[in-house]
């Protein structure tokens, strides 16, 4: 289930308040309650729940080549740091995490940057491709 579609069941459902408490609760203990849990997973009937955080990103650039102070060709840098847990929201524990960190470098000699969703999908295919298999946990894209 998508985050809108997820947002959609959970306002649908008249547990917004509950939703919001969660994320602060998160942010000053780094717990998800569980009955904060339940109440999200029976608004989405979904029994895994999924948090991705973008730890950190950065971009840049390295001048490659230069000729007479023009550059020619420069080296786009990109990192990004993506944590992922995935809490089983019945038992109130954390069924799985993952954390991939990514440097992207890409030589051009064209101005643009290497964008931040190109390495988010990158780092967040590198974790979806480390979960494990599970008869009743269905990643999609």
């Amino acid at each position: 289930m998508t985050l809108p579609q997820t947002l959609s069941a959970v306002n649908q459902s008249g547990y917004e308040e509950y939703y919001r408490q969660m994320y602060v609760d998160y942010r000053e203990t780094g717990l998800f309650k569980l009955d904060s849990l339940r109440i999200v997973g029976k608004a989405t009937q979904m029994r895994y729940l999924g948090q991705l955080k973008l730890s950190g990103f950065t971009q840049g650039s390295d001048g490659r080549l230069s000729v007479f102070g023009l550059r020619l060709f420069s080296t786009k840098i990109a990192r990004v740091r993506l944590f992922f847990q995935i809490w089983d929201s019945t038992e109130g524990s954390i069924a799985w995490e993952g954390v991939d960190e990514l440097e992207y470098a890409e030589d051009t000699a064209m101005e643009r940057t290497v964008t931040l969703k190109k390495v988010l999908e990158q780092a967040a295919g590198n974790l979806v491709d480390r979960l494990p298999a599970a008869p009743d946990m269905t990643v999609r894209p």
